[in-house]
């Protein structure tokens, strides 16, 4: 295990997952790369997801009224210690390596500000999936920003999630910390698995479409127009 002072802080924003949150977690806990905080940051749920949470000592529960995965994340920024920041979502689990690899990067490159890893799409419900889910996820998409790890102090220069996007808000702060200037390096290792299956959020047809995606982009345009004094 990797001898470090710098602590990695994973957080993981939940949603009546009683099924999968276990699996995410551990795969936190089990992590070569030490030390690491995991909060879990519980968005109102209603089925058995808490009583899992509470029974991993070594977790930090947090809850708050469902307001969506960017609010939680949020909660979880606010709490959170660590020199960098992760996030894994509720059903994604991570390999053992992912934080010793990707903040291995982030100590190397020092000019580089949030590292970004590939995914593993696993299907979970096969026979429950629409078409657009194997076509467009399954069979296409090979990374995602919530694979993330990024140093702490790139959310003082970029800010928090914007609440406002329950879908996409982690599109949004890519942009964002684009704008300003940040350094996104994407890596070609597999670090994230991404669980696939009927509830996914992600998998609905809208929630990545192309009309979201250029909306959030000249939002952030417009505000960066605006504290400008709007000069480009």
């Amino acid at each position: 295990m990797e001898n470090s002072n710098q602590l990695v802080s994973i957080i993981i924003p939940v949603f009546n997952a009683e099924d999968y949150i276990a699996r995410a977690i551990q795969s936190g806990l089990d992590q070569t790369y030490s030390p690491v905080e995991i909060l879990v940051v519980d968005d109102g749920s209603t089925d058995g997801t808490a009583g899992i949470v509470k029974s991993f000592k070594e977790v930090k529960y947090f809850y708050q009224s469902n307001q969506g995965c960017a609010s939680a994340r949020n909660l979880g920024l606010k709490h959170s210690k660590g020199d960098f920041i992760a996030f894994i979502d509720a059903d994604d689990a991570a390999p053992e390596n992912k934080l010793e690899i990707q903040v291995g990067v982030l100590k190397k490159n020092k000019s580089t500000d949030i590292v970004i890893c590939h995914l593993e799409n696993r299907i979970e419900q096969e026979s429950e999936l629409s078409e657009y889910a194997i076509n467009h996820f399954i069979n296409r998409e090979k990374i995602s920003y919530m694979s993330m790890v990024v140093r702490r102090d790139v959310f003082n220069k970029v800010g928090i999630f914007d609440n406002k996007h329950k879908i996409a808000s982690d599109f949004d702060w890519i942009t964002r910390a684009k704008q300003n200037g940040l350094t996104v390096e994407i890596i070609p290792d597999i670090l994230q698995y991404r669980y696939i299956h009927k509830n996914n959020i992600s998998l609905r047809p809208d929630a990545g479409s192309n009309a979201r995606r250029l909306k959030m982009i000249k939002e952030a345009l417009d505000k960066k127009r605006k504290q400008h004094g709007g000069v480009q």
